[in-house]
């Protein structure tokens, strides 16, 4: 969906949530930057990160380990706890969550505070110079 609004069908209602045994959870949205393993790698290399120690020859512990070093230096430089998934997406592999639809109610941050976590990922992360976050769905339900 656009916008950064959550689209009403998407929106959790918590009051509901805690009084009716029958209500069905809205399927969730995360208002995300969208990215690929190569970006991963190539923050990893212009930002220095240490290298993945011996005995991660294999490929899926190496993306595994650059990956999570990548998503930690990420929150360290926002001072925000953000969060990477795999979208249902055709373009990216990965997104950079900063929100989701059932907690943006009450976990939404000051806007200048949310600019700045925005600034501060597109100035790290390449590939999100020229983008702006949006919603994905997650092919899993968290």
């Amino acid at each position: 969906p656009p916008g950064k609004e959550v689209p009403a069908k998407y929106r959790l209602d918590r009051v509901r949530l805690r009084r009716d045994p029958d209500y069905v959870k809205p399927e969730k949205l995360y208002w995300s930057f969208g990215i690929n393993i190569q970006d991963c790698v190539e923050y990893h290399r212009k930002h220095n990160l240490p290298r993945p120690p011996p005995g991660f020859e294999t490929t899926r512990f190496i993306w595994s380990t650059i990956m999570c070093d990548v998503e930690e230096d990420l929150r360290k430089h926002c001072n925000y706890e953000l969060r990477f998934l795999s979208p249902v997406s055709v373009e990216y592999a990965l997104m950079i969550i900063i929100y989701d639809s059932h907690s943006i109610a009450y976990s939404k941050l000051i806007a200048h505070e949310e600019d700045e976590v925005v600034q501060i990922i597109k100035e790290r992360m390449d590939v999100c110079k020229n983008q702006e976050p949006r919603w994905f769905f997650c092919p899993v339900k968290f």
